[in-house]
């Protein structure tokens, strides 16, 4: 595909990125700290709207799969639509009145998340079955998957920026992230974002995505043949590995997005430049680390790749904890390291981005193939299930172990109690996650599937 091809799919994920990211790095901390609401309460409505995120990836994968939306096809149709819903919805859950009641609030966020993951598996599942459909090779898969994943880590860039130019520390608020009227700007520029970044994804991919050819059986979409069928993907150890190893692969992330502005705001004090400069810091070893892990791929393989890079990322974590440890010792200087260690965790973690997708885009060319249908849609559909199972599970941990460890959002400076959990929930979660990746993705079988493919060429 052309470079415009891959620059306007790449897009596509800047947009809708900008808004989940804003979601998984703020609202765990809006919800408790901002709005005052119990973290076991937030964290259970997070959990359940996540989960909602992949239960609907089942159905939204097969309509995307079977359902042509006229001249939009099956894919971008939907992607339009999810872009428009996202970037309103986006604007309601950030200006959640203060003075209202509690249950209002909780039945306000409630609504609203659940209509934004909705939007959100919308755009996403034929999205990722898009940029599967319209890259054939291996390379393909890979390079136009380190396009999205750029765009990606630009989407997680911009909340913190925003961040840093809405929520400084002033006068009326000494820690500039409990600022509300901070977060209603955010979304405003954010579902700006979000428009115009889907609208050009939507319609720079369009020739690209009619050309693919769709031999499904049927136009119909049987609920119940959906589930059987987007199950039955477990069955198989190949996908099996791939999807619990990307899943797990996902937890850190969702740790340190849920509870890591906690962690930076009360156990380091950090204002919200400085956060803004970490998370920088971190996507930034993670962009820069793209062309590497692209050029290791090809020259060992991409599950060695995929391997390696999540080593590199507990090396990371190993010198954050390190630093925690020694902070009173260390001082001013602590901060600088910590520049450097999550610089080399997102080093680490930019390859999680890129070769888990592309090595389960192979196994699905391989099915679809197999049973003569494009079924891109409904098993990408499963990986995404299953990551966000992992991930509503984990939220949901999170704010109940909040509410145990005596978080108070009413409070400026937590008890080095609260401090102390909250380090250990975050380092023990990143390297359980990370060592449960390791031993799944170890388990698959590369060689075996590149036999297979010279048999045939033989034949």
């Amino acid at each position: 595909q052309s470079f415009c091809v891959r620059a306007g799919s790449g897009i596509g994920n800047l947009g809708y990125g900008v808004i989940s990211q804003t979601i998984t790095n703020f609202f765990m901390f809006y919800g408790t700290a901002v709005l005052g609401l119990s973290g076991g309460v937030v964290g259970l409505i997070v959990a359940i709207s996540t989960l909602w995120d992949g239960v609907s990836d089942c159905f939204i994968g097969g309509l995307s799969d079977r359902v042509k939306l006229g001249k939009l096809g099956y894919r971008n149709g939907y992607m339009l639509i999810a872009t428009i819903g996202m970037s309103v919805v986006n604007l309601l859950i950030w200006n959640i009145p203060i003075e209202i009641a509690d249950g209002v609030k909780y039945l306000w966020i409630t609504i609203c998340l659940i209509l934004i993951e909705t939007f959100n598996t919308l755009f996403a599942t034929p999205y990722m079955a898009l940029g599967n459909d319209i890259a054939k090779s291996a390379n393909n898969k890979t390079l136009l998957q380190i396009y999205k994943t750029v765009a990606f880590l630009i989407a997680i860039i911009i909340p913190s920026v925003l961040m840093a130019v809405f929520l400084p520390n002033s006068i009326e608020y000494p820690i500039g992230q409990l600022n509300p009227k901070g977060y209603s700007k955010i979304s405003v520029v954010s579902s700006i974002i979000c428009l115009v970044a889907g609208l050009i994804c939507v319609f720079s991919t369009i020739k690209s995505a009619n050309k693919v050819e769709h031999y499904n059986k049927s136009g119909k979409v049987g609920f119940k043949g959906l589930i059987v069928q987007f199950y039955s993907t477990l069955k198989l150890p190949r996908i099996r590995k791939l999807i619990f190893g990307y899943a797990l692969a996902q937890i850190p992330s969702v740790i340190l997005t849920g509870l890591g502005l906690h962690f930076f705001t009360y156990c380091f004090l950090c204002s919200s430049k400085q956060i803004t400069v970490l998370l920088v810091s971190l996507i930034l070893g993670t962009i820069v680390s793209q062309p590497v892990w692209f050029a290791l791929s090809k020259k060992m393989n991409r599950k060695q790749s995929l391997i390696n890079s999540i080593f590199v990322a507990l090396i990371g974590i190993f010198i954050v904890v390190f630093v925690y440890l020694f902070r009173f010792s260390l001082l001013e200087l602590s901060y600088y390291i910590i520049i450097f260690a999550v610089f080399v965790c997102g080093f680490g973690s930019g390859g999680l981005y890129s070769l888990p997708l592309s090595l389960y885009g192979d196994e699905i060319d391989k099915l679809n193939k197999s049973n003569n249908e494009n079924m891109s849609a409904t098993y990408l559909g499963a990986i995404t299930l299953f990551a966000n199972l992992a991930s509503s599970f984990v939220l949901f941990v999170v704010g109940i172990m909040l509410d145990i460890v005596g978080f108070d959002s009413k409070v400026e400076i937590q008890s080095l109690l609260v401090q102390t959990f909250l380090a250990i929930m975050l380092f023990a979660g990143v390297v359980f996650a990370f060592v449960g990746a390791v031993l799944f993705f170890s388990t698959y079988d590369l060689k075996k599937r590149n036999i297979k493919h010279k048999e045939k060429q033989i034949e």
